[in-house]
């Protein structure tokens, strides 16, 4: 009887390189369709945006959708499926390509953090699970579809090929963070050159390259990011009074809840001071378990067939004389590629945290806001987001620290099978625990199955009964009218522009809306009342509540929810 050929090496190099990757990704596409079925909370806005741009007759008339675009790349990078597919099937298209970015990304870093691609199947669960527990600003990774997720995907390469010594390859990952977003291509810039120097600072192995390199480098990084960077810059504004004022209302306001340090809980950081000390310990711990990484290929990847073996001691820290970087000397290996992939690392994310932590001084405060010194110039500074990276790389590496001593040696492990056996318990059980935990954005609306229906229907009725162009007065806390109904609203909270004149725009309608409904001390409106409110906010209809109040008019629509009426 004949036997089965072996499997070719390069099948079984395919098979290592691409296996996790598409169960990180099946992860992801789960994760994302349980927690934040379409629309997310965040794709009314974002693909209403980009729908808007391929075609602004769709919603002609909204302001928000009419106002700068910050994530310009985005919305011409997606916004096209909507000439030809549902705002519902662009969603999914759009999470199929964001989170394939995203996955390829993870198992890249996992590869060259642990050393093996295969951790980044049981980091990814761990970090789904942390993220279902609770976060410190509100950034979120993993749920519907937006610009920074393929930014973040490109960022974990970008800093693979950083670990490598790669320039080029970084030069272009991170211009395309920049132009996906912005924000966070930034701070990835920073802190990427802050690790770098400290590196070198300590004496770790590091390349230096010929001036030709890093001039080709800056050109193609400047290429791939000003797309994104100058769509951007522009809503910043200069300084002036009604800068400040908008500055005031985006952060201390509209997303104090992202911006403003006194508003997280005192839980949230303990939770994450807790985290990132974890990490350290695990970091400092696995590293001098665990050995070298096993020989790289061309590519910068190992050999998943090969056999890892401890490595024989190396020169002790006291023979180099460097005391900080005999940290990163493992008690049983000296390698200096390690020593630089982990010191590097580890600078990384800790430049992530200290940026967090500048951000916590200049936002702190214990009096009101109106009384805060220097108000003007901290909320300028908040306005960039800077809890954003170490809300996402803290628990990142704690994920990846945890995944290092699964995948192990034969002094931690003695099998492949057993190897597989944990990475296969630890993986299903955090997902599963991920899944379990009830999400807020299951329901982005916060209302009732019922009265979300009604919201649906009032939305369905708008638009089949009321012209192109048509805008509505809504009720400015409601969410996703846009989505469901193609037409413009008059003014909505969450939607608030980014640039200065949009947000001082913005407020104002708010302020309109707000003095109508309590120009009438008993709650009773006239047609005056509603033809005053149309002359005021150049609408057509008048969506609201059904209890909200007593008309003289009779509405055109009532599902006993939710009426409309006519503003003319």
């Amino acid at each position: 009887m004949s036997q089965s050929p072996p499997l070719s090496p390069v099948r079984t190099s395919s098979l290592a390189r691409w296996g996790p990757a598409a169960i990180v990704f099946l992860e992801l596409m789960i994760c994302s369709a349980v927690q934040a079925p379409v629309p997310g909370v965040n794709e009314p806005q974002y693909l209403g945006k980009a729908a808007h741009l391929w075609n602004p007759a769709w919603a002609a008339g909204d302001m928000f959708l009419e106002s700068s675009n910050p994530h310009l790349v985005f919305y011409l990078t997606v916004g096209w499926l909507t000439r030809f597919l549902s705002l519902e099937a662009t969603a999914w298209v759009a999470r199929f390509f964001g989170y394939g970015v995203l996955a390829i990304g993870w198992t890249a870093l996992a590869g060259k953090v642990v050393g093996t691609r295969i951790a980044a199947v049981p980091s990814a669960a761990i970090f789904l699970l942390l993220a279902s527990i609770g976060n410190l600003s509100g950034e979120w990774l993993v749920g519907g579809i937006e610009g920074k997720v393929f930014a973040y995907g490109l960022m974990f390469l970008a800093i693979v090929f950083w670990l490598e010594d790669r320039l080029i390859p970084v030069a272009l990952c991170l211009g395309g963070v920049i132009s996906f977003h912005p924000i966070v291509g930034g701070w990835g810039l920073i802190c990427g050159l802050g690790a770098e120097i400290a590196s070198r600072i300590i004496g770790l192995p590091s390349r230096n390259f010929s001036p030709k390199t890093l001039a080709v480098a800056g050109g193609l990084f400047l290429l791939m990011a000003l797309p994104g960077a100058l769509p951007a810059a522009f809503t910043l504004g200069g300084a002036s009074h009604e800068t400040a004022v908008a500055t005031y209302l985006q952060v201390f306001w509209r997303l104090r809840h992202h911006l403003d340090p006194t508003q997280f809980s005192a839980a949230r950081y303990a939770g994450y001071a807790g985290l990132f000390v974890a990490w350290l310990c695990l970091f400092a711990v696995t590293r001098r378990l665990i050995p070298s990484r096993p020989a790289s290929g061309p590519e910068g990847q190992e050999d998943e067939g090969s056999v890892r073996t401890p490595l024989t001691p190396g020169p002790s820290p006291q023979r180099r004389g460097e005391v900080m970087r005999g940290f990163f000397s493992r008690r049983s290996d000296s390698d200096d590629v390690t020593s630089a992939i982990d010191g590097r690392w580890l600078f990384f994310v800790a430049a992530t945290v200290v940026v967090a932590a500048i951000g916590v001084v200049v936002g702190w405060r214990s009096g009101s806001t109106w009384a805060m010194p220097l108000r003007d110039l901290r909320g300028t500074l908040l306005k960039f987001y800077p809890f954003r990276l170490a809300d996402v790389f803290v628990p990142l590496a704690f994920s990846l620290a945890v995944s290092r001593p699964i995948m192990g040696d034969a002094r931690l492990i003695a099998r492949h099978s057993l190897r597989a056996i944990a990475t296969t318990a630890v993986t299903i059980s955090a997902f599963t625990a991920s899944m379990a935990i009830p999400q807020p954005d299951r329901n982005p609306s916060r209302l009732s199955p019922e009265k979300l229906q009604a919201w649906k229907d009032v939305a369905a009725w708008a638009r089949q009964n009321t012209p192109a162009g048509t805008v509505l007065v809504t009720p400015s806390r409601q969410w996703g009218f846009k989505w469901y109904s193609h037409r413009a609203e008059y003014v909505n909270f969450k939607d608030s522009p980014q640039d200065t004149p949009g947000l001082i725009e913005w407020k104002r309608r708010l302020d309109v809306l707000r003095n109508w409904w309590t120009s009438s001390p008993d709650g009773r409106y006239s047609k005056a009342d509603l033809q005053r409110l149309g002359d005021e906010t150049r609408s057509n209809y008048l969506v609201t509540y059904a209890y909200s109040g007593r008309f003289a008019a009779e509405p055109l629509y009532d599902n006993g929810v939710y009426r409309i009426y006519s503003l003319r």
